[in-house]
């Protein structure tokens, strides 16, 4: 036998046992039970109100606002606790939800400086300062109504108006809707169930005024959500604000350095409730007055939902 021969059978042999072993692979890769992935569990996100309860909040703001011009400086300081509970009016038939926001107790306080504070207490004092006017003057008094989705979109807001100490009821339509979305405690939820690392979205529009002249610039936000997880049907969800319209003018940019904040929001799925919120802002607006100027805001937001009172 040639040398050849004995490399060629050689090589015959080595292919065979090759062979052989990958179909012992797939006998035992068949033979082994198929173990099917499990499926991904999803969230349904919705308020579950009853008409005639309510709900209580408190909630703590605080904000400070520095501006620079050159040399010269304003530093304000402003805090703010509420207290306020939202009454279940009606659940129609659609499913669609009326609720009714009351203002029901406020300490506010502002600091210009290093000036004394001015402070008012709704439970002590009865005469508010001319600033604080405009606040006190809703304690304890439907303002409006706001007609909501299970999943907490906005579809109306009705403007209750005092005449001859009864309400009349006026529908209100464009801007002030967005700015009611834009301050309503509810989170809007998607239609659907989502699972953990999923996000949605929803489009808010607002106003800059254009300096100079008496006109509104229309301005879009977008709001962004994402569900980061569950435990104990408590969900964790994340919150971010971004400017989509594209704004070069700083005066209309420093209109708008409250209005993108972000943070966190807790919601009992079962109950369907928002437990908690907390929100912060911190932003900073070059050449508000000339080169040499800015202004710089930082804020924090915290609502915490108390209690809810049963319908009679």
């Amino acid at each position: 036998m040639t040398i050849r021969s004995i490399f060629s059978l050689g090589l015959l042999l080595l292919l065979s046992v090759s062979l052989l072993a990958q179909e012992k692979t797939l006998q035992k890769e068949k033979s082994q039970p198929v173990v099917a992935s499990k499926p991904v569990k999803k969230h349904l996100l919705q308020y579950r109100f009853r008409a005639g309860e309510s709900l209580l909040y408190q909630s703590r703001f605080e904000m400070t606002m520095t501006t620079v011009k050159g040399s010269s400086s304003e530093k304000v300081v402003s805090k703010t606790k509420m207290k306020k509970h939202f009454k279940v009016v009606s659940v129609e038939k659609d499913q669609s939800i009326i609720l009714e926001p009351i203002l029901d107790h406020v300490v506010m306080s502002v600091k210009f400086n290093e000036t004394e504070p001015i402070t008012y207490n709704s439970s002590s004092q009865k005469a508010p300062p001319r600033k604080f006017k405009h606040v006190v003057e809703s304690i304890g008094i439907a303002m409006v109504h706001l007609k909501i989705n299970s999943q907490g979109k906005l579809l109306d807001v009705i403007l209750q108006k005092l005449k001859k100490k009864r309400p009349v009821i006026t529908k209100t339509k464009g801007d002030r809707t967005n700015q009611m979305l834009q301050k309503s405690f509810l989170v809007k939820f998607p239609d659907k169930p989502v699972q953990i690392g999923e996000s949605w979205k929803e489009i808010l529009q607002s106003t800059v005024s254009i300096k100079g002249i008496r006109l509104q610039m229309p301005v879009r936000l977008k709001r962004s959500y994402q569900l980061k997880s569950v435990e104990n049907n408590i969900a964790t969800i994340s919150v971010k604000t971004s400017l989509l319209t594209v704004i070069n003018d700083s005066h209309q940019r420093a209109q708008l350095i409250q209005r993108t904040p972000r943070g966190t929001i807790l919601f009992d799925i079962k109950k369907g409730i928002l437990i908690s919120r907390k929100m912060k802002v911190h932003k900073k607006v070059f050449g508000i007055a000339g080169g040499n100027s800015y202004m710089e805001a930082s804020s924090q937001f915290e609502e915490t939902f108390v209690e809810k009172k049963k319908a009679n």
